[in-house]
């Protein structure tokens, strides 16, 4: 089968357009006549092999990551609270309290932001079994979808540090941590519509 010569895309010698980029096939002989192992070079994807095993391990994973910070933020809530009730007993300051407690609080807000990534992770496995086009969208050469996938995965990074520092400071209220916290998730919304909208156009090719 021969390939397309600007992104690698495999083509049917009677199609006139790449399917991916759109680009003429003006070469195709020419690239038909490469040598399989160039071609397979030019062809091979940037993410993990679209398969059915593959799937199962994203929806695994992310239901893993999932329930285990849920799990670790349900444990380290009832032991926050626990250890706060103790400290007051024995009458510490608030402030001494919010030092001794400030780890169990970080360690709060991590379990929020892996469940971020769980949720993500699980979700991106689930549409990548029911929809065959939406992993083949991620492995694409295409410059678009290369954006597209780079704003997803920004967004995840800071939604999910977003989500983090506001769980924070529910333990411990800071006005900084309201006022980041708003700043990256206003991000994170916008880079999510802008990579959507990027993977969308690339399928829609």
């Amino acid at each position: 089968m021969p390939y397309c010569n600007k992104c690698g895309f495999q083509v049917n010698e009677e199609m006139q357009f790449c399917p991916n980029c759109g680009v003429q096939l003006k070469l195709q002989r020419s690239v038909h006549e490469k040598p399989a192992s160039s071609a397979k070079s030019n062809n091979m994807p940037l993410l993990i092999p679209s398969t059915p095993f593959t799937h199962g391990i994203f929806i695994g994973l992310g239901a893993a990551i999932l329930i285990g910070s849920l799990s670790g933020a349900f444990f380290l809530n009832s032991n926050y609270w626990f250890l706060r009730d103790s400290y007051v007993a024995s009458g510490l300051v608030p402030q001494q309290i919010n030092y001794m407690l400030r780890m169990t609080v970080s360690l709060i807000g991590f379990c929020a932001l892996f469940a971020v990534i769980g949720v993500f992770t699980l979700a991106t496995g689930t549409l990548s079994q029911v929809n065959p086009t939406f992993r083949p969208a991620f492995n694409s050469r295409d410059m678009r979808a290369r954006w597209g996938s780079g704003s997803l995965t920004m967004a995840l990074v800071l939604g999910g540090n977003s989500l983090r520092f506001l769980v924070e400071n529910i333990y411990a209220p800071e006005s900084f941590l309201v006022w980041f916290s708003m700043v990256l998730g206003i991000t994170s919304i916008i880079l999510f519509v802008v990579g959507f909208w990027l993977m969308t156009t690339t399928r829609s090719k």
